[in-house]
């Protein structure tokens, strides 16, 4: 009759649409009860296919979970505000405290003044990067591990405070540009030994690498990418936006306000680990423990077969050579354009936020038809990254003209893919149990790389500011050619006919697939199971 439904296993058949379940019986046939007619329509309106259930549920939950990515963004755009002004802000305590030096002339230095004082400024400013990037690299050490134990709000939370105080002794610093240039040193202080911006992203890095399933890892590698990529140089843009209308002071109260708003972020928004019965004593005599980070060292540096130990260590060294390069070319840009170019600080920051947006307008597309489209191989996803940025610093390097300059922005757009291609290969050559270690290892070198990246940059840009300023560029992209080169021998050893992607100490990868597939399978036949993922992330096939 119409109106019926016929159940084969967990399958339902409709003969009839749920009007006809409703209306008035034919002749002959037993007329339906209001449950089943009730039942039907339910079941005729709401249906959806159990795949695009389990995706929109886990694509929700995915972007629900973004909440420390957030806050990423808008620390690292408070951070970026600090940096950038300060760099200024040594600029013109350094021509005014020149002897026999007006504020005329500082306005309209000329090229001998200007080097001089590029100079002393950036020699303090290296100062001041080392007391923030110093401390917090040990710190981070430690981080990584104490977090996947305890939780990362609370070394967050201290980051935070840190850098509050931070902004208000730049307050204090700024209202009085006849003091001594070293006061800026100090007042970055609290930043360094609170851990800084080196402790949140390891803490973020760590929380991500094990709270995210394998297939939506690359995924989330990719939005903490963004927020640091982004916050950058919005944070730039509104700190000379802000500089241009009121001055030093108003931008480091901007940038205390939105440390403020992320302290209150993590206070009520980011749940905190729940550690029932340990008290803080016990919390604090654990932090300096550095059993995680050995096990990372011994992850790292174990035997495997097809080269597989030295395929991870060129992927570290790569790793931190790009690390290396993004810290060199930020610290000195903004003095290689002034010294090039006398841009000011608001030309400057608008400039560089421009290339962030079209990069940002870029980088998805790029990543989507590289490997949805194209179905590239990750370590060719990371070559193209590479490649990019090699462009980048040696076109900006030999800039002696502002379209040149313009155009290494242009050359540089697909870098921001160099290290998606690569999370994502090692995590496929590494098992999933040791992935956490080595991650959190790979984050406290990471974290010391700026160090030196700050150190020869500074230097070799005062010995070559009157002859070659761009040569800090031309130098990072010449280290770049080792990461190119670590990227290919990889690739090639990835294309072996012997070489097996997965390491699973023992486990086949044929019961692993199995294994997923019986999962899988459960998934969308019980109506009561959790998925761990949805989709495929980018550079997974």
């Amino acid at each position: 009759c119409p109106g019926t439904m016929d159940k084969t296993g967990s399958t339902y058949t409709l003969h009839a649409s749920a009007d006809s379940v409703l209306s008035l019986p034919l002749e002959g046939c037993q007329s339906p009860s209001p449950s089943v007619g009730r039942a039907a329509q339910r079941y005729t309106n709401s249906f959806v296919p159990p795949s695009v259930k389990h995706r929109i549920k886990v694509t929700v939950s995915f972007v629900r979970n973004l909440k420390l990515e957030a806050f990423l963004l808008v620390y690292v755009m408070a951070f970026s505000m600090r940096l950038i002004t300060t760099q200024d802000l040594l600029l013109t305590k350094a021509c005014l405290q020149q002897q026999n030096i007006s504020e005329t002339e500082c306005a309209k230095p000329s090229e001998e003044l200007k080097s001089r004082i590029e100079r002393e400024a950036n020699t303090v400013n290296l100062f001041t990067i080392l007391v923030q990037l110093l401390p917090s690299a040990v710190l981070s050490i430690f981080v990584g591990t104490w977090s996947d134990k305890y939780g990362n709000k609370i070394p967050i939370l201290a980051a935070v405070v840190g850098g509050m105080l931070c902004d208000v002794c730049n307050i204090l610093v700024a209202m009085s540009l006849q003091s001594s240039l070293y006061w800026s040193v100090l007042a970055a202080l609290p930043n360094g030994v609170s851990g800084g911006l080196v402790c949140v992203w390891a803490a973020v890095y760590s929380h991500a690498t094990i709270s995210t399933s394998p297939e939506l890892r690359t995924l989330k590698f990719l939005f903490i990418g963004l927020a640091i990529q982004l916050g950058f140089p919005f944070g730039q843009f509104v700190s000379g936006q802000v500089f241009k209308s009121w001055g030093y002071v108003p931008v480091y109260i901007c940038s205390w306000t939105l440390m403020l708003g992320c302290f209150v972020w993590m206070i009520v928004v980011v749940q905190g680990q729940k550690n029932p019965g340990v008290s803080w004593t016990q919390m604090a005599s654990e932090f300096f423990k550095l059993d995680n980070f050995v096990e990372g060292v011994r992850t790292t540096m174990r035997p495997r077969p097809h080269s597989g130990r030295n395929q991870i260590l060129l992927m570290l060294i790569t790793m931190c050579i790009i690390v290396l390069n993004a810290e060199t070319t930020r610290s000195v840009t903004y003095y290689f354009v002034k010294k090039q170019f006398d841009w000011s600080l608001t030309k400057y920051s608008n400039v560089t936020s421009l290339f962030a947006l079209t990069n940002l307008i870029s980088l998805g597309p790029i990543v989507l038809i590289l490997t949805k489209g194209l179905r590239v191989h990750d370590l060719t996803l990371s070559v193209i990254g590479v490649t990019s940025m090699m462009l980048q610093n040696f076109t900006r390097g030999l800039a002696v003209q502002e379209w040149m300059y313009y155009a290494s922005g242009i050359l540089g757009i697909a870098g921001g893919v160099s290290t998606i291609g690569i999370t994502s290969y090692v995590s496929r050559i590494v098992s999933q149990k040791e992935i956490a270690r080595m991650f959190s290892f790979w984050a406290a070198c990471e974290a010391i790389v700026p160090v030196l990246g700050d150190v020869m940059s500074s230097q070799v840009f005062n010995a070559t500011i009157d002859v070659f300023p761009g040569a800090p560029f031309v130098i990072s992209s010449i280290l770049l050619v080792i990461a190119l080169g670590s990227l290919v021998y990889c690739y090639r050893k990835s294309r072996s006919d012997s070489f097996e992607p997965f390491e699973n100490d023992g486990i086949s990868q044929a019961v692993d697939g199995e294994d997923e597939r019986h999962q899988a399978s459960e998934m969308v036949h019980s109506p009561s199971s959790t998925p761990s993922c949805c989709c495929s992330s980018g550079a997974d096939r």
